[in-house]
């Protein structure tokens, strides 16, 4: 991978969300945090969502904990789709590693996005005392099974995306069944216990819980389900990359 365009492109790509705005770098961590206000008053008010009744913990918090590294993954995918097209009036007027833009892209949103989580937690435990750091590494690890999926998946639909336009429409639902298949802003005490096991399916399930027993139990409860993330993260960077340099070099043609 060319180290001068990746380093370039990342630059670009991390001042690209605050350029031209008012509140500038503010917006990385205010679109988060107007998003966990505006779920926190839909379920944690109006549908009156609630994490288990023995539990004094709140529903931000219980939200709080999962939905950066939520905005992390999703936000790498969708802003991943289109870099080959902001990019293709410079592609087609010379060579350069194309695997760089896109790797530039998907570090750039969980380099922000990890800096407003850290920022986030921080604020919380000041302020509620109730996250417990002894097992941060899990979240480290978990974020960074994340990161390798997303890369992955980034290489995969940026490179199918040059000649299947559908895929851009289709990767928002998505990226939406994920969210609401997962225990991001509901329960797994919610769903019916007869049901319940379809929804270890969403390898985001298994994220969710470790981070939660982490930060909120102060346990590092490894299921096998997050074993089998790794397995399938790995998969998918090794096909992501695979299939994107196999079509590579036939981008600036069908663009």
């Amino acid at each position: 991978m060319d180290k001068h365009l990746f380093q370039r492109q990342f630059r670009s790509d991390l001042t690209a969300q605050s350029k031209n705005t008012l509140a500038g770098s503010l917006w990385l961590l205010l679109e988060p945090v107007l998003v966990l206000i505006v779920y926190s008053l839909v379920f944690g008010f109006i549908f009156t969502a609630r994490i288990a009744a023995e539990d004094e913990r709140s529903f931000v918090v219980y939200l709080a904990v999962v939905l950066w590294p939520w905005f992390a993954f999703s936000q790498a995918l969708q802003k991943s789709l289109n870099v080959l097209d902001e990019n293709m009036s410079l592609l087609k007027k010379m060579v350069i590693d194309k695997h760089a833009l896109v790797a530039a892209r998907v570090c750039s949103v969980f380099a922000l996005q990890i800096i407003a989580y850290s920022l986030v937690l921080l604020v919380l435990r000041l302020s509620t005392g109730e996250l417990v750091f002894s097992h941060i590494w899990l979240v480290a690890l978990s974020l960074l099974q994340l990161f390798i999926a997303a890369l992955g998946l980034s290489y995969l639909l940026s490179a199918l995306g040059v000649f299947i336009r559908d895929i851009k429409i289709a990767v928002p639902m998505l990226i939406m069944l994920l969210f609401f298949s997962a225990p991001i802003i509901w329960t797994m005490e919610m769903i019916p216990t007869a049901y319940r096991h379809y929804f270890y399916y969403n390898p985001l399930t298994h994220v969710a819980i470790s981070i939660r027993d982490a930060l909120l139990l102060g346990e590092s409860s490894i299921s096998s389900g997050w074993w089998w993330n790794w397995l399938l993260a790995l998969l998918l960077f090794w096909f992501g990359w695979w299939v994107f340099t196999r079509l590579a070099p036939w981008f600036e043609e069908y663009a």
